[in-house]
């Protein structure tokens, strides 16, 4: 079980990530994945929407938030997006033994 700070961070990251789908990709589906393995959590969003260039995304974006909020975890995020094809983002997470719950 996880600890409730990474529980947290976790539930603001997809919070972002779906909010962002919905207010700005115009997309008609969006996909949300989530597994662990070998000790990580591996997050992935993808809608089909209208896409954007990543480098272009100002520092106070709820992008920029997410990737803050992802790395002060320990993990990484990975953004892939164009214009008129869709995004993805895939989000990697240690579980490390701070986030885990030491059993009773």
């Amino acid at each position: 079980s996880l600890t409730a700070e990474f529980r947290y961070n976790l539930f603001l990251m997809v919070k972002e990530a779906l909010n962002n789908a919905l207010k700005h990709s115009g997309s008609h589906t969006v996909l949300l994945q989530m597994q662990t393995t070998s000790g990580r959590l591996q997050l992935n969003i993808q809608d089909d929407g209208r896409g954007f260039n990543p480098d272009s995304v100002a520092r106070k974006s709820g992008l920029h938030n997410l990737q803050a909020r992802v790395t002060g975890l320990g993990g990484h995020i990975h953004i892939k997006s164009a214009p008129d094809q869709g995004t993805q983002i895939s989000i990697t997470i240690p579980l490390l033994h701070s986030a885990v719950k030491p059993s009773a």
